[in-house]
């Protein structure tokens, strides 16, 4: 048997060492744009949530939606002393907020 000559080329392991070098030089420039977009996206996203919760939240008013002009007690809106829960004895209000 005749001895076999080694070809100079790359072998597989040589290859995917090379592009592993290629993608670790690349990723620090591509990297940050890439962040960028996701973190706008982000931030779309949250804004059109709140937009949203403020529609539901006009839409669940209804007619009598307060403004800053109004206040519950001078338009007859609201929960009155009457409609309010007993409180248990001995605890105040801000008590049970807490």
């Amino acid at each position: 048997m005749c001895c076999r000559t080694r070809r100079a080329s790359f072998t597989f392991i040589e290859e995917i060492l090379g592009v592993i070098v290629v993608v670790a030089v690349l990723a620090p420039v591509v990297a940050p744009s890439a962040l960028l977009y996701a973190c706008e996206a982000k931030n779309a996203t949250a804004r059109s949530q709140i937009e949203m919760l403020g529609a539901a939240l006009d839409a669940a008013a209804g007619p009598q939606a307060l403004t800053t002009s109004q206040h519950p007690r001078e338009e007859g809106i609201g929960i009155t002393a009457a409609a309010r829960p007993a409180l248990p004895a001995g605890t105040t209000r801000a008590e049970t907020l807490t």
